[in-house]
């Protein structure tokens, strides 16, 4: 959202990464670009289900810095010079000739894919700039199902930033559901959390941290724990973070 965008631009310890999520935003993002410009990474929609040609939406992130999302936006994008280009993690980057390809396309910073071990990550990417995400809720599933049997939304617009729950009565897992204009996010109602305080990290390594389903003053409160060494520590006694499962952060018996 632009206003918590707006609450935490100026903070030197944060690179905040925009979301444009559907292409209804894209065709809208010359305002985004007027008001942060060069302050912000833009991250491509995942999706374009409505078939459109995107490619003039696109050429006005040019000399921008640039997230991209799947492997299709390379070659849509091969005649647009950006300031910096970046991975999201759905762009699966699981062996050397993958990101040697990348490279070859002028990635400079990848995100190393939460599915595999960090230490199976740091041997795919050696000195690379690679980001690691820290914590948050990763989306298990994008549909364009409405739920609104479910819900009962009367307006959709109005009703996209509220909380939705759903139960898999079957495995007993409880799961949250986010609407934007395009699609839906599945989640898992309890966010992941990742303790890299365990490892020791290189210079190239960011941290990511995913902010879906927090409101502003819960994404502060986190943030201020994610200054502390002890981020871990602090970050679990917050209620959003009390019951968070870490990913397959180590290899074998770690």
């Amino acid at each position: 959202d632009i206003d918590i965008i707006e609450s935490f631009i100026i903070d030197p310890f944060i690179k905040i990464i925009y979301d444009i999520g559907t292409i209804s935003n894209l065709k809208n993002i010359k305002k985004i670009i007027n008001k942060f410009g060069d302050k912000i990474i833009y991250k491509l929609p995942l999706f374009n289900w409505k078939s459109e040609d995107i490619v003039p939406y696109l050429q006005l992130l040019r000399d921008k810095e640039v997230m991209f999302t799947r492997f299709s936006q390379i070659y849509l994008c091969k005649n647009i010079t950006f300031k910096k280009k970046y991975t999201d993690y759905t762009i699966y980057i699981w062996n050397k000739k993958t990101l040697q390809y990348l490279k070859e396309n002028n990635f400079t910073e990848f995100t190393a894919s939460p599915e595999l071990s960090y230490n199976t990550n740091k041997i795919i990417f050696e000195k690379e700039a690679m980001q690691v995400i820290i914590g948050g809720k990763l989306p298990l599933v994008y549909t364009r199902n409405c739920f609104n049997h479910l819900f009962g939304c009367v307006d959709c617009k109005s009703n996209q930033c509220n909380k939705k729950n759903i139960k898999n009565i079957d495995k007993n897992l409880n799961f949250e559901i986010l609407c934007n204009d395009d699609y839906r996010y599945i989640l898992n109602k309890d966010p992941m959390l990742n303790d890299y305080s365990k490892i020791d990290l290189n210079n190239n390594t960011k941290f990511r941290y995913m902010t879906f389903g927090q409101t502003k003053k819960e994404i502060d409160e986190s943030i201020k724990c994610f200054k502390m060494n002890n981020y871990y520590k602090e970050l679990i006694k917050n209620k959003f973070w009390e019951n968070s499962y870490e990913c397959n952060l180590f290899d074998g018996k770690e």
